[in-house]
């Protein structure tokens, strides 16, 4: 450990401070910082993890300052030395009790994430969060089943909003993320080739990929086109986005017509997912066709052949969807290739 700089502490100071720590660790407490930023409070570290690691490399970071403040705000001036493993459990249990078993875990991430970085600029000897334990959870399956497609359809036929209805039947039309359908703008998109091209900035594995825009994708871009020709997003909002950006008061509104108390955003991307697989389409198409982050899978690669297998996969997949839907689908006119 760094303990400081000669002449400010004297060679007999240095010696009272390491037996000091000796005894410390000896006793099984966790040692304080090393000191070499000086990162005495839990404060500190988080300071140093927001300003080298989550600005510079996390689009995401003020979701981690949010997601901090509520979690640790009143640990800032905490002593490193006081955060052991007994406390990190209690306050995941905490979370957990509150908010759920999911965010606890995502609070006991973030910490780990803090020390870890804070460990290896030099700044702590260990992370007291290693060896406490995460909640375990059921991977969450929900998807759409037939019986309820023609309700789903039906209450986003009823939305008022037609930005939030096209949006919503993009999420179905393309199987793809909330954030990178809701950012989607004409500037990425290749009508002529059928592709919707997103760059590295957007794309959660922070490269760029390709999605083969399916019939009824190309539908919605047409009927988004005479609504927002004149912004550079397909999806345009008034927040500081530029961009529809909170479909919570639609999907409360989809959930209480359809009857469906418990569909997620996400939950049609995993119908999408669900659907095609149940279709008889194999494990790659799936994953090509969602855009999953898979070291053996990269989207950005697709050759012409793949990306026609990919649209036929997901034309057949929507069909199926729309099968179910019947009559009381949003009325979009789908116009075939060739």
């Amino acid at each position: 450990m760094r303990l400081g700089r000669w002449p400010e502490i004297t060679v007999d100071q240095a010696r009272k401070l390491a037996r000091k720590h000796v005894g410390t660790a000896a006793e099984g407490k966790h040692l304080p910082t090393s000191g070499k930023l000086g990162k005495e409070k839990l404060g500190g570290l988080w300071e140093h993890y927001l300003e080298t690691h989550a600005k510079p490399h996390k689009r995401t970071w003020k979701r981690d300052e949010r997601e901090f403040d509520r979690w640790f705000g009143d640990w800032k001036l905490k002593p490193i030395s006081a955060i052991t493993r007994g406390a990190i459990a209690k306050r995941v249990a905490e979370v957990g009790d509150k908010h759920g078993k999911y965010q606890g875990n995502k609070c006991r991430a973030l910490l780990s994430t803090i020390f870890g970085v804070a460990l290896s600029d030099g700044l702590v000897e260990v992370n007291p969060v290693v060896g406490t334990k995460r909640f375990d959870l059921n991977p969450r399956q929900r998807y759409l089943k037939p019986a309820e497609v023609q309700s789903f359809f039906n209450a986003v036929g009823q939305l008022h909003n037609e930005t939030a209805k096209h949006f919503f039947l993009m999420l179905i039309a393309t199987g793809q993320r909330r954030t990178a359908v809701a950012g989607m703008q004409w500037g990425e998109l290749d009508i002529e080739g059928r592709l919707w091209n997103i760059p590295a900035d957007r794309s959660k594995s922070k490269k760029p990929f390709s999605v083969p825009l399916g019939d009824f994708a190309l539908a919605v871009l047409k009927a988004r086109g005479a609504i927002a020709a004149t912004s550079p997003f397909v999806f345009p909002g008034r927040g500081k986005a530029g961009h529809y950006n909170d479909p919570k008061a639609s999907l409360r509104r989809i959930r209480d017509l359809s009857g469906i108390d418990d569909v997620t955003v996400h939950d049609l991307r995993r119908t999408i997912g669900s659907w095609a697989s149940q279709g008889g389409l194999s494990l790659r198409v799936v994953q090509q066709m969602l855009a999953h982050s898979d070291p053996r899978v990269t989207a950005s690669t697709y050759t012409f052949h793949e990306s026609e297998n990919i649209r036929a996969g997901l034309n057949a997949t929507i069909d199926k969807l729309l099968e179910h839907a019947g009559d009381d689908r949003p009325k979009l006119t789908v116009v075939r290739a060739g």
